[in-house]
């Protein structure tokens, strides 16, 4: 990747007309070989990158913090998560399956501190690999079936499943099962993971693309301990004692890897809506909670995106995967993207309440964007 000051490519915008005013992508950095996952800590913003560096942004300065071996295929350095000044990281090491570590930032980089968990199985795909901090303060992680669908339903094996653990490894004595990681299981390959203002936790999953004659990806609601099907139930195939997905998407592929729950962000049509990127279909696309309202953005213009990623003060990044075998990169590919909003159109209280109409009556009105179009109405005053 090439060095700069961030702020100096901010020109290089992208917009693009939304149905209620005119979403920009602004170029955070470029050059990038196969981004994977954001976090963000008090000063620094942390992006990993599957061939295994992980770069630190301050004050629009970008370091090389860690360099590691890793696995190649979907394999690599994938999720990174902060909690309390710590850096967790999920990687596909070279020769012990995956695992996640966590480091401390120094003035030479990260230092390794311990192993949270080893030997989660590992595969050329279905490597998982989101790792983030719940509401209550514990680390969940998605992991794939390694391209084994048997691992899935196994409770023993720690593939396939969703897993919480203390930030310090050691396993919750309230979890599911005591003395067990699993938290859920039945998984193919989920790679994005998120909760809405209720603590409900949402979880996407790569489908079968090209077998059962549909793509089945899904975006699947979390309870504890629950079964997600797999490879059994598929879409609305659900055998029994398995869980039917949110949504999913049938005979056609999304390919959906990381998930938010957008609050706060400003923007009117995002607010208190599951926010996912879709790496083959090309698209962020948003669904209600309750799996209603699906609508897709972007669609095909900035080619593969890898994860939506929201930063705490509400602002919305994008990664984009143009450079992972399977995109055909653009010039300065890959990318990580910031999505700004702006509703300065002509006649605006007319506009704002067609468009709040409009969404009231398809049932994609929520109490978030009802917050952030009142909040609006009191800027122009």
């Amino acid at each position: 990747m090439s060095y700069f000051v961030a702020v100096a490519v901010l020109c290089m915008g992208f917009g693009v007309w939304s149905a209620y005013g005119e979403l920009s992508l602004e170029p955070v950095l470029t050059d990038l070989d196969t981004p994977w996952d954001v976090a963000f800590g008090d000063e620094w913003m942390y992006v990993t990158t599957r061939p295994g560096i992980l770069y630190g942004v301050h004050e629009g300065e970008v370091t090389p913090l860690l360099h590691m071996r890793v696995s190649g295929g979907e394999g690599g350095m994938l999720g990174v998560a902060t909690h309390e000044g710590m850096i967790y990281v999920y990687y596909t090491d070279i020769n012990n399956g995956n695992r996640v570590s966590r480091y401390t930032h120094t003035e030479d980089g990260l230092k390794h501190d311990i192993d949270i968990i080893q030997d989660i199985p590992s595969a050329a795909i279905h490597n998982g690999g989101r790792i983030r901090f719940g509401p209550d303060a514990m680390l969940y992680v998605t992991t794939g079936d390694a391209g084994n669908p048997n691992h899935s339903q196994d409770v023993n094996s720690l593939a396939g499943k969703i897993l919480r653990l203390n930030p310090d490894g050691i396993i919750p004595a309230d979890n599911p099962v005591p003395g067990s990681p699993v938290y859920a299981y039945g998984l193919r390959n989920p790679q994005g993971i998120t909760w809405d203002t209720n603590n409900t936790m949402y979880v996407t999953d790569h489908g079968p693309s090209g077998l059962f004659e549909n793509a089945h990806d899904e975006i699947n609601q979390i309870i504890p301990y629950g079964n997600y099907g797999w490879p059994d139930s598929v879409g609305d195939r659900v055998t029994s004692g398995t869980i039917a997905p949110l949504i999913h998407s049938g005979a056609v592929t999304w390919a959906p890897s990381g998930l938010e729950f957008i609050n706060g962000s400003g923007i009117l049509e995002w607010e208190g809506m599951l926010l996912y990127g879709a790496l083959r279909g090309a698209h962020l696309g948003t669904v209600n909670i309750d799996g209603s309202g699906h609508a897709t953005y972007l669609d095909g213009e900035i080619g593969r995106i890898r994860a939506p990623i929201q930063h705490p003060n509400g602002t919305v990044y994008v990664i984009t995967s143009n450079t992972d075998g399977r995109g055909l990169p653009y010039e300065g590919h890959d990318m990580l993207l910031r999505v700004t909003f702006d509703m300065s159109i002509p006649d605006k209280y007319e506009y704002l309440a067609d468009i709040l109409w409009n969404m009231y009556r398809d049932g994609h009105l929520t109490v978030q964007q009802l917050h952030v179009a009142l909040g609006y109405v009191s800027s122009l005053s």
